[in-house]
């Protein structure tokens, strides 16, 4: 019997999100940077994709496989189902900016404060305002 035939995933979203997540840290040619220079690796059971769908179950619709630690491997301890939401919010060049004791990105502090995105950027980059101003002032 074929591998591919084996688990009966083969061709489903699921089992393309761990193909890419296996081609982005086995092949350094296109991502030599952003995974292979890093060594970011998924971790040795989730070479087989059963494994990887016992821990991780079946991809819901729209999401994707995203690391919550982005300096760290896949994991079972560090990877969810995230939409393209939280994928965004999660990218190593996101400015988080602390305040009240969260630690979130300009653009979550956009939709708590009720202040535009680019306002607050603007304020934070270009004026240099403290986090704490640039969220309160309205």
């Amino acid at each position: 019997m074929r591998g591919n035939y084996k688990h009966g995933y083969f061709g489903t979203t699921t089992y393309r999100r761990w193909a890419n997540m296996k081609d982005r840290c086995d092949h350094a040619r296109s991502n030599r940077n952003i995974y292979f220079d890093r060594n970011i690796q998924y971790c040795k059971k989730w070479a087989k994709f059963e494994e990887f769908l016992k821990d991780m179950g079946e991809c819901p619709p729209g999401n994707s496989l995203d690391r919550i630690d982005n300096n760290k491997g896949y994991s079972k301890s560090n990877c969810r189902w995230a939409t393209p939401k939280e994928q965004a919010r999660n990218r190593r060049s996101n400015t988080l900016l602390k305040h009240k004791g969260k630690n979130l990105t300009i653009s979550e502090w956009s939709e708590i404060t009720g202040i535009k995105r680019s306002t607050i950027a603007q304020r934070y980059y270009v004026y240099g305002w403290s986090v704490d101003k640039a969220l309160t002032k309205k």
